[in-house]
């Protein structure tokens, strides 16, 4: 039975976003968590002197990577079957792919034009022609947590279509491991701040 339903295909066009709980699970999930830690350290391995990707204290690295592991997972067929179904072709492609580790002392931001760094993806990592309405030119984004996100642990804010840009009506992502959120390049979302003053929140992302 697949986990990726026309149910969700019409969250996404009314809420710009849906969240399904143990996408990844088991030994698969083991498995991507070593890979994941590979490619990107632990706090207690950067806390004396830790990257300053995105807005201090967090590092980003795209593909290519040396875990097969991550590729094979990026190449599901649920997820590419919704998202052929999502932009209603068969000629897809991968657009980006992405390992996030924020630390704590990491703040907001990103590339939004306030201080949340609230921002939607179309025009900052998509060169597509612009159209809310023919999702067919658009993209659709994976992102997974393999660990588990704390509110303090600079979860990942997304808005419900609904509220246009209203802050105040975000959605933390606050999660277990082995949690996928699927949004569009439409989807207004912003970074929130590392709290804790301990450990690391992973993300593990791509698109089509």
């Amino acid at each position: 039975m697949s986990r990726l339903t026309d149910a969700h295909i019409e969250e996404l066009e009314s809420e710009g976003f849906f969240i399904v709980p143990d996408f990844i699970s088991g030994d698969q999930l083991t498995t991507l968590q070593a890979a994941q830690r590979r490619t990107l350290p632990t706090y207690e391995q950067v806390k004396e002197a830790p990257p300053q990707d995105q807005a201090g204290d967090s590092l980003f690295k795209c593909f290519p990577y040396e875990d097969i592991e991550l590729y094979q997972a990026t190449m599901d067929e649920e997820t590419i079957a919704f998202a052929r179904k999502w932009l209603k072709t068969d000629d897809i492609h991968m657009r980006v792919g992405c390992l996030i580790a924020r630390y704590p002392g990491h703040t907001g931001g990103g590339t939004g034009f306030d201080d949340s760094g609230l921002h939607i993806d179309n025009g900052n990592n998509s060169l597509l022609p612009e159209s809310e309405e023919l999702r067919e030119f658009g993209q659709v984004t994976f992102w997974v947590h393999l660990e588990d996100v704390a509110i303090d642990q600079a979860p990942l804010r997304l808005i419900p279509k609904k509220h246009g840009n209203d802050m105040t009506k975000a959605v933390p992502l606050v999660c277990e491991g082995g949690t996928m959120c699927i949004f569009t390049n439409y989807t207004w979302h912003s970074a929130s701040d590392y709290i804790r003053g301990d450990g690391q929140r992973y993300t593990w992302g791509f698109a089509f």
